[in-house]
């Protein structure tokens, strides 16, 4: 089977759940938080909880929406633990239900362990209302969908979703109206890596057969192109990083 209608077939059966990650900034542990960061790298594999992660089980036919790669209150420790220490958190949520346990635990990393320039990331935010896009603009959250999913999975989505909720897949122009950072990501070698494809995915929209996929998330090739030379900046907190522009070179490759 070709790998964009095996991908197809997955997320019609079901759309993945939550899992995170986390890079570290910049500077030494804090030795207090040593132990709780080995807990979380070692444990970060799991996926035995089979939660539902879509709050509508995909198109109204499936009693399975998703899963949890851990549970509520392990991961909402697992994230709050790794803010404290100063780390930048990645988390993996795609379905709409699983995005809001991360918010949760984010929201209560930042009241618990006030930081500023934190960057923290939502890894696809596959599945968003607006309430959690508003949600995630207030917390100051980075969401990283992927352009390149809407057409080498978008009519999988689409027959898993609805036509209702297909409208949330994705989003990106709601994103950028609410003064979020939206960085471009190809998730590769999930899909194609090829940036100029990200970038088409992410003005038209359309999937692989050429139906349209959230017409109104569309966002303008400046937007996209500005998002996929921008995505270095946005993912970390190093100082080191920058944007891509004319000219640019790596610190490392300064005399």
């Amino acid at each position: 089977m070709p790998r964009s209608a095996s991908l197809r077939n997955k997320v019609s059966k079901t759309l993945l759940g939550s899992s995170w990650r986390a890079s570290r900034s910049a500077g030494p542990p804090a030795p207090a938080c040593h132990e709780g960061r080995q807990k979380v790298r070692d444990r970060g594999g799991r996926r035995d909880d089979r939660e539902r992660h879509g709050l509508v089980p995909a198109g109204g036919r499936h009693r399975l929406g998703g899963l949890l790669a851990f549970e509520r209150e392990q991961l909402r420790r697992y994230i709050v633990e790794a803010h404290r220490c100063g780390w930048q958190v990645a988390t993996h949520a795609i379905g709409d239900a699983a995005l809001d346990v991360v918010l949760d635990a984010y929201e209560e990393a930042g009241r618990s362990h006030p930081r500023v320039d934190v960057r923290h990331r939502i890894e696809h935010a596959g599945v968003a209302s607006d309430a959690q896009v508003a949600r995630i603009a207030e917390l100051g959250l980075i969401p990283v969908p992927q352009g390149r999913f809407l057409s080498e999975t978008g009519d999988g989505l689409l027959a898993a979703l609805g036509p209702e909720r297909g409208r949330l897949a994705y989003r990106m122009r709601s994103f950028l109206d609410a003064g979020v950072v939206l960085p471009g990501s190809s998730d590769a070698p999930v899909v194609a890596s090829d940036p100029l494809l990200s970038i088409h995915d992410m003005v038209n929209r359309r999937t692989a057969s050429g139906a349209p996929i959230g017409p109104d998330e569309a966002v303008t090739a400046r937007e996209a192109l500005y998002a996929t030379r921008s995505v270095r900046r946005t993912r970390c907190t190093r100082s080191g990083s920058r944007a891509l522009s004319p000219g640019a070179c790596s610190p490392t490759s300064q005399s």
